[in-house]
């Protein structure tokens, strides 16, 4: 990924039902659209952690959305609306990329509902 593409990060902890949750929904993404993302385990980065909560969040998934232009949003938990949001951009971003298919225009309605 590059500086002039929008980015996710998921600040996530072992055994985590809403985090993987996050994790299903945005590998299908993945194997529709070719969505990319981080994880940082919160467990084992300090750092991490300590940024994470510094967001405000006090629960395990954070999401970190950073725009191009270094704008973040964030978002803590499973959050298909949130995800659904990031695809469309991804989508956007990097439409030579997209694995689409027949159903594409389906296909982020069901990311949105797919973990839930």
């Amino acid at each position: 990924m590059t500086a002039s593409t929008t980015t996710l990060t998921v600040y996530t902890k072992p055994n985590c039902v809403q985090c993987n949750a996050t994790y299903r929904a945005l590998d299908k993404a993945k194997a529709k659209f070719g969505v990319q993302y981080d994880v940082v385990d919160i467990t084992t980065d300090p750092s991490a952690r300590d940024y994470a909560m510094s967001l405000g969040h006090l629960a395990a998934p954070v999401v970190v959305v950073t725009a191009p232009d270094g704008s973040i949003t964030h978002w803590g938990g499973y959050s298909p609306d949130s995800i659904k949001a990031f695809v469309e951009v991804w989508r956007a971003e990097h439409p030579q990329e997209a694995k689409e298919t027949s159903a594409a225009d389906a296909g982020a309605e069901e990311l949105a509902t797919a973990a839930a």
